[in-house]
């Protein structure tokens, strides 16, 4: 009998152990709690008593929130959110589309219910081939030989960005069009290195775009997930934790490289949206805040009246590393307190909370630490903890950076072929989740980390690392076009030499106070930077070399070239601006 709600199963081995017993298909659902048409779905489909009778009875319903199962997310999503995909007992798909209505629904459950029980043993025959190749094509993958890395392929990157740039607009393609916080990095990275103008326009009339329309909200602040039109005008109105920390830098680096006041008055909005609206108390960020079309058209004095849209309180430690990462940057851009304390308090969340059992990151908090060993939340909290570290000068960031990579390398890494694979050696796994697969995403973040930590702490393995963590992806990043911005800027940090700049002093100093400003200006490529105080770091500032008395001094150097003591705050930055340039 129908009992008016689906009953859904968690992901699991228990819900495919009951398909498989049961000789039942699977019908999977990714939502989001941000997810307009996740809860349209919820209310119409998912509501039908003919749809609830078909799948409780005839199906093994499994619902999976995309935020808290990315892997499982990369693996079966089909094109958007809600994905709805009817899956085998041993998880390949056999059909699968985004939004169902009812009626389609009801028709699409009933043709592939009859189909499989006439055609149990092919179907399960077809299903057993089709593992067997995707294992062959991952194997074919990782043994194939890799390209070189050149500096033609930021070139090519930036080339397709140029073909699909939007001169009227801003943004890249038509739409529906996104936000890409590397493209924009890239952008301002190739002005600074070649000096051409073109390159800045496109990254500033991008955010102008976002930044003036709707896609930005003008009246509580924050940017929505994307742009269903190309001209900014008409947004999807979800708003993610990660995408607005990717702006936020986007829009610091854009002021620091124009002193054009509209971007930074825009970060610091963001910034004032993200503590009011989702930032929890307990020391986190909040990982979205969901749509409601008809609230976020209202004016200011109508949405007093109305409920504002939920956030969803969870913790991500992916999200929450990006924010972080945002926050410091902006604290190290504008010198305001606040912006410090809150990102090196969700850092501290991050490692008093969130560790498992094996020494990596789980990756996000309801009543505990749940789902260990993906890499993208210890690959984001490295790189969040490596600017901790050389913003604040306080070793226990690196040293818990450190701890992260040792546990990547253990669990993570490809020790034949470099790289690392996007989630942990699990004998467990079931499903699609049996393939590890290598994301270029987080192994160009990890390149980056790497060769970071190979400058701070002078081993050469972690250089090594780096280039391994981005050969994998030499012929396969040309399919991604300009999507492949990440991987563009990690590849230019590794070739580049970095800028290794160093500021000793008494922290506090108005001298170590006015050199810091002078820096906070500038936006310079391929940067590792490093605050060292006179009383806590003297022995590493003896080790080093540097001065241990005197007014606090700036010392820039790339590779085994070093300028001399810059104690002048104007002197400073014009060495910084020549270094840029």
């Amino acid at each position: 009998m129908e009992d008016g709600t689906v009953r859904w199963r968690q992901w699991g081995a228990e819900a495919f152990d009951e398909a498989r017993d049961s000789n039942k298909l699977i019908l999977l659902d990714i939502s989001a709690v941000w997810c307009h048409w996740c809860h349209v779905m919820d209310d119409t489909s998912y509501s039908s008593p003919e749809v609830i009778n078909l799948l409780n009875g005839r199906f093994i319903p499994i619902r999976v929130d995309t935020d808290r199962m990315p892997d499982v997310n990369e693996r079966y999503n089909m094109g958007g959110w809600p994905t709805t995909a009817v899956l085998t007992p041993t998880g390949e798909v056999l059909v699968g589309a985004t939004y169902v209505p009812p009626e389609k629904l009801v028709e699409t459950l009933r043709d592939i219910d009859e189909f499989y029980a006439k055609n149990r043993d092919a179907v399960h025959e077809k299903a057993a081939e089709l593992s067997a190749r995707k294992a062959d094509e991952i194997k074919t993958a990782l043994e194939s030989p890799k390209g070189e890395l050149s500096e033609n392929i930021a070139a090519y990157v930036l080339e397709e960005l140029d073909r699909n740039y939007d001169p009227v607009h801003g943004g890249f393609g038509i739409d529906p069009k996104f936000p890409l916080p590397d493209a924009v990095d890239l952008l301002l990275t190739a002005y600074r290195d070649t000096g051409r103008n073109d390159y800045l326009e496109m990254a500033a009339k991008t955010l102008d775009g976002m930044s003036s329309y709707g896609m930005y909200d003008h009246v509580m602040g924050g940017f929505f997930r994307y742009s269903t039109t190309r001209d900014w005008s008409v947004p999807h109105y979800e708003k993610m934790l990660d995408g607005n920390a990717g702006l936020i830098v986007n829009l610091i680096n854009t002021w620091r490289v124009t002193g054009d006041e509209k971007f930074i008055n825009t970060a610091r909005k963001t910034l004032d949206y993200v503590d009011g609206w989702l930032w929890a108390d307990d020391g986190y960020f909040c990982g979205s805040q969901d749509a409601d079309e008809v609230y976020y058209k209202l004016g200011m004095e109508e949405r007093k009246k109305r409920q504002p849209p939920s956030a969803d309180r969870t913790m991500y430690t992916s999200f929450n590393s990006r924010m972080a990462f945002a926050y410091l940057t902006a604290w190290e851009a504008m010198g305001e307190p606040g912006y410090k304390e809150r990102a090196l308090m969700a850092l501290d969340f991050i490692l008093s909370k969130m560790k498992c059992v094996d020494g990596g990151l789980c990756h996000y908090y309801d009543s505990g630490p749940k789902r260990p060993g993906l890499l993208t939340d210890n690959s984001g909290a490295i790189k969040a903890l490596l600017l901790a570290f050389q913003l604040t000068g306080d070793k226990k960031w690196l040293d818990e950076a450190l701890l992260l990579e040792v546990y990547l390398e253990s669990t993570h890494w490809d020790f034949d072929h470099g790289g690392y694979f996007d989630t942990a050696r699990d004998p467990g796994a079931i499903a699609a989740l049996t393939h590890r697969v290598k994301p270029m995403a987080e192994n160009s973040d990890m390149s980056h980390s790497l060769k970071t930590l190979g400058i701070i702490t002078g081993e050469k393995k972690f250089q090594d690392m780096a280039q391994k963590c981005l050969l994998p992806f030499t012929r396969s990043y040309r399919d991604l076009s300009f999507m492949a911005a990440g991987y563009a800027l990690a590849v230019d940090f590794h070739m580049k030499p970095a800028v290794e700049l160093t500021l000793a002093g008494r922290f506090g100093g108005a001298d170590m106070t006015a050199l810091t400003k002078a820096v906070n200006r500038v936006f310079l490529p391929r940067r590792v930077i490093r605050y060292m105080d006179f009383g806590r770091d003297k022995d590493e500032i003896r080790k080093l070399g540097l001065h241990l008395e005197g007014p606090a001094a700036a010392y820039i150097c790339r590779e085994t070239k070093c300028t001399a003591r810059i104690e002048d705050p104007d002197s400073l930055k014009r060495a910084l601006e020549r270094e840029a340039a």
